[in-house]
Formats: C-alpha cells, sequence, structure tokens
C-alpha cells in the first residue's frame, strides 16, 4: 500500500503518520519501520529500497516513510523514475509506504494522482476546524479548555498545530489548564505573517501588524515582499495581481510600504 500525505500542516500529517505506525508496533513491532527525511539526504531513498527488499523472518510486513521527497534536489538526483517504480511496486503491497511533503507534488509526481494510491491532504485548519482539533488535542491531554481559553490559543499561536499542541503539552504537566494567559513575548515571524494574511477579524489582522512592526522590528518591506510565499487568504490569482497593483503604486512613489500593510490590515 502506498499512502501520499501532503499540506502545510505538518503536525498532522506527523499525527496521522504515528498513528499507521503505533498500529503496526502494536502487531509487529518496531523492526520493519523505516522512516528517511530526503530534504538533504537522497542516499536515504535508496536505504528505503533496500530496506523494503531485504526480508527477515522477524518483519514480514514493513513500513516505510519518505518526507520531503518532491524537493528539487529529488528531482536533480534522478530520483523520481525510481519513485515511479516504487509506487507501481508497493502500491497493492501488504507493505506500507508513506510519502509526505509540505505541498501538493507539482507536476513531475502528477503520477502519484493516477494511481489508485490513497491520498490525504493537510491544509491549514479554518475556524470550525481549528477549534475541534484544539477541543480534541486538549481531551486527550485530559485538559477541559473553557471558550475564552480556546480563542486566546487562536490569538496566540493562529492555524501553528505544533504550538497550540506544545501549548497544551504544558499546560498538562504543569496542571495549570484553568491558567491558560495570552502570550505576552513577541511571535514568531511567520506565525505573525500567518495572521496578518488571513487573520478571522480586523483585530486580529492589526494585532499581527502591530507584532511585525513594533514588537518584531521588521521592515515593512521585507514584510510585503514575504506576503506572496505560503497559503493566499484568497484566491491566489486575486491575492498576487492585488499585490501586484500595490507593489506599482509603491515603485511610482504613490504610498509607502507602511500604508500598504495597514491598507490590506483593513481592507
Amino acid at each position: 500500500m502506498v499512502l501520499l500525505f501532503y499540506g502545510p500542516d505538518s503536525y498532522r500529517r506527523k499525527q496521522k503518520t504515528d498513528e499507521i505506525i503505533a498500529a503496526y508496533r502494536q502487531k509487529h513491532g518496531d523492526l520493519g519501520v523505516f522512516r528517511a527525511d530526503l530534504e538533504d539526504d537522497l542516499q536515504a531513498f535508496d536505504d528505503a529500497v533496500e530496506f523494503l527488499r531485504n526480508r527477515s523472518l522477524f518483519d514480514p510486513l514493513k513500513i516505510v516513510v519518505l518526507k520531503n521527497f518532491s524537493g528539487a534536489d529529488f528531482k536533480a538526483g534522478k530520483k523520481i523514475k525510481e519513485l515511479k517504480e516504487l509506487v507501481a511496486l508497493y502500491k497493492n503491497s501488504r507493505d506500507t509506504v508513506i510519502l509526505s511533503a509540505d505541498s501538493k507534488p507539482g507536476a513531475d509526481f502528477k503520477f502519484l494522482f493516477e494511481t489508485d494510491i490513497k491520498s490525504q491532504e493537510f491544509e491549514e485548519l479554518g475556524e470550525a476546524g481549528l477549534t475541534k482539533f484544539i477541543k480534541n488535542e486538549a481531551a486527550k491531554r485530559g485538559l477541559e479548555l473553557k471558550d475564552d481559553q480556546i480563542s486566546l490559543l487562536k490569538d496566540n499561536f493562529g492555524v501553528d498545530t505544533w504550538s497550540i499542541a506544545t501549548e497544551l503539552d504544558k499546560l498538562s504537566l504543569s496542571g495549570e489548564g484553568l491558567s491558560l494567559r495570552r502570550r505576552s513575548q513577541a511571535p514568531e515571524y511567520f506565525q505573525a505573517l500567518n495572521v496578518f494574511k488571513s487573520g478571522r477579524s480586523l483585530n486580529h489582522k492589526l494585532w499581527a501588524l502591530e507584532a511585525l512592526l513594533s514588537q518584531l522590528r521588521e521592515d515593512p518591506a521585507r514584510i510585503f515582499n514575504s506576503l506572496p510565499y505560503g497559503r493566499p487568504p484568497i484566491d491566489q490569482k486575486k491575492w498576487l495581481n492585488m499585490l501586484a497593483d500595490y507593489d506599482v503604486a509603491v515603485k511610482s512613489g504613490k504610498l509607502d510600504y507602511e500604508e500598504v500593510l495597514t491598507d490590506l490590515a483593513i481592507s
């Protein structure tokens, strides 16, 4: 069996992968599990193939997890053909190959969507999905959060599910499940940028812009030039056209970057 997991929510992708591996280990132990991150180590792909080929009496079934298989180095290393062969060989096998990537694989990997392998996309969660995620993760840790505490988690961490899960771990271990407070330290750059782009309200966007400009002291030009990357808050073509119009306005002297960012926040 071949499974394809992709999308920017790496926490939930890993969570899904770990669930599959945990179920395997409960039945078969640890010997048949192999993980490889191909971002900086293409040799790991060959090691994974060799691992699948080698069969022993102690691991009749195997699981291989291949992370970051769709990067430029992988394509430059001419591994796509070998991956295609691997998928064809194992898509109906009792062994499991899990392919994991931060975004939907591009045209070079279209064969992954033309075969009968199972795929699942892990997009950043919307309002309802994020609330459900927080409640479920809190329940797993024996925490029961109030609505205002859930809102604080959203305000503090946006759609960063890794940070939300880490904060819930801290609350669970400290026994402070009922004393969650608004985070006072400056947020990370990309966390604030994502809230600025896709905040649920005007207050969220203005908070993120204030954090970027005042707390993190970021250059307004850098903030603006970061906006085309990552998930767009609206239709991608419309978003890029809007940014292009603002770029022309700045370069023609009609607006400065801070004015553009304020306009985007309140629009």
